[in-house]
């Protein structure tokens, strides 16, 4: 779904990973202005896949998306540096609202 509304609103490009694991490697080979991370990723989950990436590049925005957030999760993403939470199930309109809030933020 994610992909599709990217790629219909001109986005230059995006990378789609099977699982955590895929996560990593897609973001070592390419350069990435923003990341969409599932919170319930497989392998290691949206928070370690999340902590794995920051170590290399501390600044990059990150939307996590959740069907569920519990205190303890929401805490662990403020800790690391998430900078918003979009909860599924979202519409396009919901999707495109949290990217430019993160895009125009980092424009500042």
């Amino acid at each position: 779904m994610i992909e599709s509304i990217l790629h219909a609103v001109n986005t230059k490009q995006v990378f789609i990973a099977r699982n955590s694991d895929h996560a990593l490697v897609v973001y070592k080979i390419h350069t990435h202005d923003l990341l969409i991370v599932d919170l319930d990723v497989n392998t290691i989950g949206g928070i370690e896949l999340t902590k794995e990436i920051k170590k290399e590049k501390q600044n990059i925005p990150v939307i996590l998306m959740a069907s569920h957030m519990h205190f303890e999760a929401i805490r662990q993403a403020k800790e690391i540096g998430i900078t918003d939470l979009l909860i599924k199930p979202f519409s396009f309109d919901d999707l495109m609202k949290h990217i430019n809030f993160v895009m125009d933020g980092k424009k500042t």
